[in-house]
């Protein structure tokens, strides 16, 4: 029997714009329900969820002992030391970025 999404989502306490989006990634990934229910719940997860793993972004602790060094610096603010660390950050994930996102308020000694 077919279910709505609507009704897939009552019974297993989602949202139905969740059970619309699993029911696509299952007809994407082409796992019948044969195959759903050989699957155990954290391989279950990693295919119907796998964007979530994608689109994470890695955070990068910074060196605190270089932001303190580099806030005794004259004119240099907080303000700053976070623009060139979220530019930074961006290069790092996209590298085609790193030349046409230069500004000339960024200090290019930075390294972190």
């Amino acid at each position: 029997m077919d279910r709505t999404d609507r009704q897939v989502a009552a019974l297993h306490d989602i949202s139905h714009n969740t059970a619309k989006r699993y029911r696509q990634r299952l007809l994407d990934t082409g796992l019948d329900w044969g195959r759903v229910s050989e699957c155990d719940e954290l391989a279950l997860d990693a295919v119907l969820n796998d964007a979530r793993e994608r689109n994470r972004r890695r955070f990068v602790e910074p060196d605190c002992t270089q932001v303190h060094q580099e806030l005794k610096r004259k004119g240099v603010t907080e303000g700053l030391l976070w623009e060139n660390t979220a530019q930074e950050s961006a290069m790092r994930q996209c590298p085609s970025a790193s030349s046409a996102g230069a500004t000339d308020a960024t200090v290019d000694h930075w390294d972190w």
